[in-house]
């Protein structure tokens, strides 16, 4: 029940920003088309962090026979209309969609591509939700909320995972304070500035980690950005 999502958040947001700095740095000859597709290349082979996939496809599966295989996605959401999924999302095919009607009675309307089960009932996105000990401290409320003698609790593991589910929902309402939020926003802003003076002072569409200690600048402002990254980036 820890609460990562407010931190899997904010190296999202900071990723979103600095990626460009932060990528690895093109090797000589390394065309922008590659530069785009960094995540897919090999070390060994491209000198570029990436997960190897291109090598994968050349080398550990070529030749052999494809074969159909359905992936069930387990997470927030997925983008059905994305240029690399059309054509590959599964499909309910005993469901007729846009129908309003349970067609293969399982006891969802219009499955057809799957399910958002932490959506509303009609199986639209919610696009803000709460965390786990929220939903099992609500559920659970009622019949252990109000609890003053325990002797008289019948379910005495299940009363213990709601005191714990408890425990988590209060920490997690303090860590989700609008002081923290307005804390994390100025530094997410504070970051993007940054490094919109840089880009602009260097007048490049894309700036590396390890080219911003070679940055000299006149303006006092495009050097102050400048050690802020520098900061920001080596954790220091």
């Amino acid at each position: 029940m820890k609460n990562t999502k407010l931190i899997f958040i904010i190296l999202l947001i900071l990723f979103t920003i600095i990626q460009p700095a932060y990528s690895q740095t093109p090797v000589a000859g390394l065309d922008s088309s590659k530069i785009e597709t960094w995540q897919l290349l090999d070390f060994q082979k491209d000198a570029v962090y990436g997960t190897s996939v291109n090598k994968a496809y050349k080398e550990l599966l070529k030749g052999k026979k494809s074969q159909t295989v359905i992936v069930a996605v387990i997470d927030q959401g997925v983008d059905i209309t994305h240029e690399d999924l059309q054509g590959h999302i599964w499909t309910n095919k005993k469901e007729i969609a846009g129908n309003g009607i349970d067609d293969d009675k399982n006891g969802y309307v219009d499955d057809i591509h799957g399910w958002n089960f932490l959506g509303g009932k009609d199986g639209k996105m919610m696009y803000a939700t709460s965390s786990e000990a929220d939903r099992e401290y609500a559920r659970l409320f009622p019949e252990y909320g109000n609890i003053k003698d325990t002797s008289a609790v019948h379910n005495k593991i299940e009363y213990q995972y709601f005191l714990k589910a408890k425990t988590q929902h209060l920490k997690d309402s303090v860590g989700r304070s609008p002081k923290k939020y307005l804390s994390l926003f100025a530094f997410i802003n504070k970051v993007d500035s940054a490094f919109t003076v840089v880009k602009n002072e260097t007048k490049k569409s894309s700036i590396y980690f390890t080219d911003l200690r070679s940055f000299q600048f006149k303006d006092s402002l495009a050097n102050a950005s400048k050690e802020f990254l520098i900061t920001v980036f080596s954790g220091q």
